[in-house]
């Protein structure tokens, strides 16, 4: 009898206690999302809507400013967003401005470069190594060092076979 109204009480207060645990565990997910979920939510809906045509549109925090008016961790968050297009903005015309320069110069200059991607199959020629070589650059993409069409020679009239080229 003692034994099981302990036993009872015992139940109805870890039940009592998980109730409330569960019930304040909701209320701070709840305020979770209602002071951060919620503007996490609104910057990836913005930022999924970015496209290289509008990545001047900045992203706005729908919410009220504090008090103290001082930035916190959404608005630095958001602020760091935006900056991000112009920060790719800058990089992308950097690499446009390198990619130029170089293309020019493998286009212009006098020796021959020949491009091998990782199997030694040839990917590209500058006009160069067309000329060098007498072929067009359809004939040349695809054969790689091993091509038995090369019949290639060192300075001595040797045979230089295509396992000791410098490319592989």
């Amino acid at each position: 009898p003692l034994h099981n109204a302990l036993r009872s009480s015992a139940v109805r207060i870890i039940i009592h206690q998980a109730f409330n645990a569960f019930s304040i565990t909701l209320c701070v997910f709840f305020l979770f999302y209602l002071l951060v979920g919620r503007h996490l939510e609104n910057i990836a809906e913005q930022a999924q809507r970015l496209t290289p045509d509008n990545l001047t549109q900045p992203i706005v925090l729908k919410r009220k400013k504090s008090g103290s008016g001082k930035e916190d961790e959404l608005d630095a968050l958001g602020n760091s967003m935006n900056d991000m297009p112009d920060n790719l903005m800058e990089t992308i015309e950097h690499l446009k401005k390198s990619e130029l320069k170089h293309r020019t110069l493998f286009e212009t200059m006098h020796q021959g470069v020949v491009y091998h991607n990782r199997e030694g199959h040839i990917t590209s020629a500058n006009p160069a190594a067309l000329g060098i070589l007498g072929l067009t650059i359809e004939q040349l993409t695809g054969r790689t060092s091993m091509d038995p069409r090369w019949k290639c020679i060192r300075e001595d009239g040797s045979d230089f076979p295509g396992e000791e080229h410098p490319s592989m």
